[in-house]
């Protein structure tokens, strides 16, 4: 479904999402169905990264490997208390990889088909 400027409505179906919004679901009798639309593509993105589910799995995941990862690399710098602001620039980008990595597997993963 289409409005008149061409944007897709919002469908938690057509994004994976189970719903039962009080707001916005088709499906409840009972509630105000507000439509809502997609401008872009881009939009869409940052609707499955930042829904609750894949952003506690993708932390989850960030905060499990990324550890893995720190100790593996730097740990024995930061025990011997020889870590400089780069050892902890390149640990910060340890675990910003592997939020980026975690993401974009959510993405993949949940994308829809072309119309």
């Amino acid at each position: 479904m289409s409005d008149r400027a061409g944007r897709d409505r919002l469908l938690n179906s057509r994004w994976g999402f189970e719903s039962n919004c009080f707001v916005c679901e088709e499906r409840d009798d009972s509630g105000l169905r507000i439509p809502f639309f997609h401008d872009r593509d881009d939009d869409a993105v940052v609707a499955v990264v930042l829904h609750r589910p894949h952003l506690r799995h993708t932390i989850a995941i960030t905060l499990a490997v990324g550890s893995v990862l720190f100790c593996i690399n730097q740990l024995d710098v930061v025990l011997r208390g020889d870590a400089t602001a780069m050892v902890w620039a390149k640990s910060a980008v340890t675990y910003l990889v592997r939020f980026a990595v975690s993401n974009a597997g959510v993405l993949v993963g949940s994308r829809r088909a072309p119309e």
